[in-house]
């Protein structure tokens, strides 16, 4: 199981957070990613140093016969496609993608090597699965909503235990769903 997360909370020419949602899931399957499962949308509190809006986040399950970095690199394709500008880390964003996980494979974890598919070049600072998603809360509510028996190829935790252990947290207390898994259509 591949597991990309979305997020936005600044609007674009293509509309509102919602929107850019919709239209990078549109733009998946131009890039050879089928999408399988997506959650609902979740309105969530930001991370990090400064003020800024809250965030719309969501999860989807894809598959894609690409190996990760070259994954990753489509997504970040679909980024800009949708609007997103660089800029410090922690701030606002027009549309974040992150490779959550690809399949039960371990890169980047203290020292571990991974041989990537052919055709994949190592990308510097690719680590799988996401080094902090099984303590962030704007990730783990999507991700119940379409594999709560997923299990964290590390930890062995699965995703609803890791969300079990962050749900009482004040960031994960503010979240809200604004939207089910028809957003789509």
């Amino acid at each position: 199981m591949i597991l990309i997360a979305f997020g936005s909370n600044l609007s674009s020419a293509s509309g509102d957070s919602i929107d850019i949602l919709r239209a990078a899931v549109g733009l998946l399957p131009d890039r050879g990613i089928v999408l399988e499962a997506v959650s609902g949308i979740y309105e969530t509190p930001p991370v990090g140093p400064g003020r800024q809006q809250n965030y719309v986040n969501a999860v989807a399950s894809v598959s894609s016969e690409d190996g990760p970095a070259v994954l990753l690199r489509k997504l970040s394709h679909i980024e800009i496609s949708c609007g997103r500008r660089t800029g410090p880390r922690w701030s606002a964003r027009v549309l974040d993608l992150d490779l959550l996980a690809y399949g039960r494979m371990v890169a980047g974890w203290r020292g571990n090597i991974t041989v990537l598919r052919s055709g994949d070049k190592a990308v510097p600072g690719l680590v799988i699965p996401h080094p902090r998603m099984d303590f962030r809360p704007f990730v783990l509510r999507p991700l119940i909503d379409i594999a709560p028996q997923w299990r964290h190829p590390v930890s062995g935790k699965k995703a609803i235990q890791l969300w079990n252990s962050v749900r009482q947290t004040r960031d994960a207390k503010k979240i809200v769903k604004i939207a089910g898994s028809d957003w789509i259509e």
